[in-house]
């Protein structure tokens, strides 16, 4: 599924942006899933409002998601 990690699959996750394998996933306010590096550097750029790359939408923060742990919400 582009724009998230491929969660379930017998393979290992993947960022739809770098390509890493990470095993904790960023989830934007559009949904869109990617590695918290990513998720970091896009919204570090110093950007007033950044821009989700898969639909364009308005990231104000993302949501840290932990095995086991649930959601944790961060400010970009």
């Amino acid at each position: 599924v582009r724009g998230s990690l491929n969660m379930g699959t017998a393979e290992a996750e993947q960022c739809a942006i770098c390509m890493e394998h990470e095993m904790e996933a960023a989830i934007w306010d559009c949904a869109h899933e990617v590695c918290l590096k990513c998720a970091y550097q896009l919204c570090a750029r110093g950007l007033t409002q950044p821009l989700c790359p898969f639909c364009r939408g308005h990231i104000k923060d993302f949501s840290r998601a932990q095995p086991n742990k649930g959601l944790q919400s961060i400010s970009s």
